[in-house]
């Protein structure tokens, strides 16, 4: 299949170019469990990937760019995939590819919306730096971020660099992402999971993280496509296998609450597809809870955040207003034994508890 690239860099090369999305990447390896740190390149070699999914973001989009394309590190190269947008965004990022040659624009083909996890799996399929940063269109990156991130990274051959964000908007008052403290000093993948799921900080929030490109390639690590809450699994397995993690706690980036985001809508078509997606994600948390080699620890810390994000089925199911929907989720959970099978992965009596009371609600219920 291919897909067109609609003028990458412009300043680079006047002509449209095709590439093909099935391309295999040169420099992609297959890891065992856990993926190893590479000897760190010169600096002056080091091309950063900043990946920004965009859908409707016209209102956003100028701010994103400016905030990017002023960074103080200017060896990036700033990849925006347009995902389908009916309003004016497909024009401003070409105005955008016009005024920098670092920008580039990508769209799906047939210009197709296929949601944010496609978005960002073609967006890291062409991406070329030595790091790779996720970034939301409609939040700030602060001044000297990516410099920063660089310089953390490369120093202390880090695979993942996680750093601190400011949440503000949609009525709430500014407040950090993570409250509680972290070391400064550098860790496992397993134990900052680990310190993570006992602080009971686990925000998945893929833009929280600044990448080693090859450890993502080693790795082989992929968005969940076709569901939302995709960057959970992500976040998981990604931060789990890291061999050198480094968790800094400065503020790095504005995180905007948007009213009018997926995991804000109280309709039933924004419930049911949540819903729905959870059923993956438990999946997938227990297939990265078998396969990953780790500690009996993180291994019961980790069964207990599958089971609480199993739980939310149940919240997201009682606030359905739509009967057949509210069926349509019943059904899946009888079918699967949803229930039953996280009583198995509970080892905790917290746990055991909240689905003992779910299970016995819906007894009742029959």
């Amino acid at each position: 299949m291919l897909v067109f690239v609609e003028k990458c860099a412009s300043a680079r090369s006047p002509h449209a170019t095709l590439r093909r999305e099935n391309a295999p990447n040169p420099s992609s390896t297959m890891a065992d469990a856990n993926c190893s740190s590479a000897m760190t390149p010169p600096p002056n070699s080091l091309l950063v990937s900043i990946v920004v999914p965009v859908y409707n973001a016209q209102a956003y989009i100028d701010t994103c760019m400016v905030g990017l394309c002023n960074q103080d590190y200017r060896n990036i190269e700033l990849i925006a995939i347009n995902d389908g947008s009916i309003d004016a965004s497909g024009d401003l990022l070409a105005q955008w590819v016009a005024r920098d040659a670092r920008v580039i624009a990508l769209s799906h083909p047939e210009n197709a919306n296929r949601g944010v996890a496609a978005t960002r799996n073609l967006g890291l399929r062409h991406a070329r730096g030595h790091y790779v940063w996720f970034v939301d269109v409609d939040d700030r990156v602060r001044p000297g971020a990516i410099s920063h991130l660089l310089s953390i990274a490369r120093d202390r051959r880090a695979d993942v660099v996680a750093f601190n964000a400011e949440e503000s908007g949609d009525g709430v008052s500014p407040r950090r992402v993570y409250q509680k403290p972290k070391p400064a000093n550098d860790l496992t993948g397993q134990a900052w999971v680990t310190l993570s799921c006992l602080q009971k900080e686990c925000p998945h929030l893929v833009w929280l993280r600044f990448y080693r490109r090859a450890y993502l390639d080693e790795c082989a690590l992929q968005f969940r496509e076709g569901i939302v809450h995709e960057d959970i699994a992500w976040i998981t397995e990604g931060d789990l296998r890291a061999q050198r993690f480094v968790y800094i706690d400065t503020v790095l980036y504005d995180y905007l609450r948007n009213p009018q985001s997926i995991t804000r809508d109280e309709s039933n078509a924004s419930l049911i597809r949540r819903a729905e997606s959870l059923f993956v994600v438990v999946e997938q948390l227990r297939e990265i809870n078998l396969r990953v080699p780790m500690s009996d620890e993180t291994r019961t810390l980790l069964r207990a955040e599958l089971v609480g994000q199993g739980l939310q089925v149940n919240r997201l199911r009682q606030h359905l207003t739509d009967t057949a929907l509210r069926k349509r989720i019943d059904d899946r959970i009888k079918r699967t034994n949803f229930w039953r099978a996280l009583w198995q992965d509970a080892t905790r009596l917290t746990r055991k508890r909240q689905l003992a009371q779910v299970m016995l609600r819906d007894f009742l219920h029959r």
